[in-house]
């Protein structure tokens, strides 16, 4: 009876050991896991402002462009308009270098 409590008792210590030597194992390896979360929960945070840099350019090149095709299009209709106003002066006979004999 003592050696089958003695070989029990040591059944019991190694398996104690070996538990620890496990919960050791896992320990190191969530803590890589946890290190890993970490730095991919820090690129994450890094794309985001970059994609965020990069909305607000393209919204600044967007309100560019609208100005430009405003400033594009009031010059057209100026020049229309200074056509109509040189059209309209040349056939009313304003007394310009055309008209003189």
């Amino acid at each position: 009876a003592e050696e089958n409590l003695a070989f029990v008792e040591a059944r019991a210590r190694a398996a104690e050991g070996e538990m620890r030597s496990m919960e050791d194992r896992f320990g190191e390896d969530l803590r890589g896991v946890e290190r890993k979360v970490d730095e991919m929960e820090r690129a994450n945070r890094h794309l985001k402002g970059k994609v965020t840099k990069k909305k607000e350019l393209l919204q600044k090149h967007k309100q560019v462009l609208r100005e430009f095709q405003e400033d594009r299009q009031r010059m057209i209709e100026q020049m229309e308009q200074m056509e109509q106003m040189d059209e309209s002066s040349f056939f009313a006979g304003d007394g310009g270098e055309e008209d003189k004999p």
